[in-house]
């Protein structure tokens, strides 16, 4: 009986180990196979390069920002595409990105085309202080004052230059006291009203500062002379003459001068503007011309 016993016993443990081999066995993983351009592949994590590392590594292969248009643009040397080549695509994205490096002047987006020819309009007025020189007399004439008004443009050549034409009414002229060989005095204002349309080039500097010359032409619209008489022993007698017989018409001068603008558009200015052609028409003696003081305020609209 006992033999019995150990037979069976021995049979259904046996029975135990072959049901044990029999079960099915879940597969072992493949070894991973390194790929070429995953990251994620790699055997070892490569060390953090990124914006947040400390200390950044640098590299041959990295995103330099383009600080004009936003983007960026990728300087990769043979170091850079062996980096690429072995460590896979985001090998250049992780290299920090370096700080902007000084430079004179302004920006410079050599990737786009240059900007068009751009430009800005505005609105000025200012105070004249007017005279003639030339003539016989020294010291016959003197400042008088007038305003000017009108508008203006600016047209950006470069970050430092820029045409900058205007079209404005002002008021020239002089005050004059002349004594004549018979004792006779006369005095009065000359008023001469013009269209001027100067074409001047502006040289700015940083700051806001900026210098302007170039030439104008003038247009003549009104003349008045008023005078007045002063004759020993007769009393003072007054003349007013309006109309614009004996001087000429076309005036061709120049402008110099310097101001200061803001970035916003408004504009203060200090000229001197020069007539070159002889007031009188036909010429007659030693010649006259306009000599005028200019103290203006703009503002070019954006």
């Amino acid at each position: 009986m006992k033999k019995v016993v150990l037979v069976l016993a021995a049979l259904s443990l046996a029975g135990a180990v072959a049901a044990q081999d029999t079960a099915p066995r879940p597969a072992a993983p493949a070894p991973a196979r390194p790929r070429l351009f995953d990251a994620g592949q790699r055997s070892a994590p490569a060390p953090a390069r990124g914006r947040d590392a400390s200390p950044p590594r640098p590299g041959p292969g990295r995103d330099r920002p383009n600080w004009n248009s936003g983007g960026s643009y990728t300087v990769l040397d043979l170091g850079g595409l062996l980096d690429v080549v072995l460590h896979g695509r985001d090998a250049w994205r992780n290299y920090p990105v370096p700080p902007r490096p000084p430079v004179a002047g302004p920006p410079v987006d050599y990737f786009r085309p240059a900007t068009a020819f751009s430009g800005r309009v505005g609105l000025k007025a200012g105070f004249n202080l007017a005279t003639v020189t030339g003539g016989n007399a020294p010291g016959k004439f003197s400042y008088r004052d007038g305003f000017s008004t009108g508008a203006m443009a600016d047209f950006s050549l470069n970050g430092y230059l820029s045409l900058h034409p205007e079209l404005l009414f002002s008021q020239k002229g002089a005050r004059y006291d002349e004594t004549d060989a018979n004792g006779a005095r006369f005095a009065g204002k000359l008023r001469l009203n013009y269209f001027d349309l100067p074409v001047l080039l502006r040289a700015h500097a940083p700051g806001g500062l900026f210098a302007e010359v170039g030439p104008q032409l003038g247009y003549l619209v009104g003349q008045k002379t008023e005078s007045t008489e002063y004759v020993p022993g007769q009393d003072p007698r007054a003349t007013s003459r309006v109309d614009m017989a004996g001087t000429r018409r076309l005036e061709l001068g120049y402008v110099a001068g310097v101001g200061y603008q803001l970035p916003q558009g408004l504009e203060i200015s200090a000229r001197y503007n020069g007539g070159l052609a002889d007031l009188n028409d036909p010429a007659s003696g030693p010649a006259l011309h306009n000599a005028l003081i200019q103290l203006q305020i703009g503002y070019l609209f954006k």
